[in-house]
């Protein structure tokens, strides 16, 4: 009579061997790891400061744009072509949903606001006993582009016709101002067909409120790259583009990392950081431009002696604020120059990288 199977070895169950870098289970689950210790949690925490928004007051300096040259134009569209035919699958597909794939969310990839999205749709011809409609293009125009003082494009203007078949066919026709997100584009205005007028507008789409809230994290991870502990003894400078700032800046991290390898100290942070604006230059209504702030805290260095060197700072910074994120462009030296030189490359920091 057989063995029953619990008394069999776990290693004489398969007539398969076992390699010379097998182990053989015990059948007792692993036991799980130790929580980290208050001290490797307090080096990780200390690397990125709480940062304390001041509101204020701030000027706003616009900063100049212009219309599209021919040249720019024609590079604007192919992808912008590519993107109307995007445009009209994705309101066919809403007709006829795909397993897995949310209408409403692939709408939404394709406008800014769902006012905008809800005119579009509701301009589509509506279903029958005969069946679903089905949308087609019918060719489109870009009617012109507003560029950055850094030579990108704002925004692009439009107009997209297509055609609804059904039992009558629909002429459809929308003019569209489009906002370039990377290598793809948003609807972010409808012009009015018989006014000329944007449902939407030229007004300012950005706030105080949104560009103190969004400061502190920007501050906060500019001054985690000059922080070190036990956690990361080495940091890096983010190098957007080959200029005078971002090389100075690089310099320093690079000699900071020198000296925490040399054992001048064992912790670098930051604590009392607060930040206010006090200048937002955009570069057009969307909310992209150059935001000059203040921040003042302390910087606390720990010795290898245990003792702690604390001194007191302010600093003003530039960032570049786009619509997925903040970057670093200058900084003010000790002397009141500013490390950039007047060269703040943002052509090249705003360049969509990836």
């Amino acid at each position: 009579m057989p063995a029953p199977i619990a008394d069999i070895p776990e290693i004489g169950r398969s007539r398969f061997g076992l390699g010379p870098d097998a182990s053989v289970s015990t059948g007792r689950a692993s036991p799980a790891p130790a929580p980290p210790s208050a001290e490797a949690i307090r080096a990780a925490s200390i690397l990125t400061p709480a940062v304390r928004v001041v509101p204020a007051a701030y000027a706003v300096d616009a900063l100049p744009t212009r219309a599209a040259s021919a040249a720019e134009l024609t590079a604007l569209r192919q992808p912008i072509s590519t993107w109307v035919d995007s445009f009209i699958a994705m309101l066919e597909r809403r007709r006829h949903p795909q397993a897995g794939v949310d209408p409403e969310l692939d709408l939404r990839s394709m406008f800014t606001d769902t006012r905008l999205s809800m005119v579009v749709v509701r301009s589509l011809a509506s279903g029958s006993i005969f069946g679903e409609p089905t949308l087609t293009g019918a060719g489109w125009s870009l009617d012109g582009a507003v560029m950055r003082a850094w030579d990108s494009p704002a925004y692009a203007d439009v107009t997209v016709n297509a055609v609804d078949h059904g039992a009558t066919d629909l002429p459809l026709r929308w003019l569209l101002r489009l906002q370039p997100m990377g290598s793809w584009f948003r609807v972010m205005d409808l012009r009015e067909p018989t006014t000329g007028a944007w449902v939407i507008g030229t007004g300012p789409r950005y706030s105080a409120l949104e560009l103190e809230t969004e400061m502190g994290g920007a501050v906060a991870w500019y001054l985690n790259s000059e922080s070190y502990s036990s956690f990361r003894p080495t940091s890096n400078a983010m190098r957007a583009a080959d200029a005078p700032f971002f090389r100075a800046r690089g310099a320093a991290i690079d000699e900071l990392n020198r000296q925490y390898a040399a054992d001048a100290f064992r912790e670098r942070y930051f604590e009392n950081v607060n930040g206010s604006i006090e200048r937002f230059e955009p570069a057009w209504f969307g909310g992209d431009g150059i935001v000059t702030l203040t921040i003042t805290g302390r910087v606390v260095e720990t010795r290898n002696n245990g003792t702690k060197a604390t001194t007191s700072f302010s600093q003003r910074l530039k960032f570049l604020r786009t619509p997925d994120s903040w970057t670093a462009v200058d900084a003010q030296n000790d002397d009141g120059s500013w490390a950039s030189g007047g060269n703040l490359a943002l052509a090249e920091v705003a360049r969509p990288h990836g």
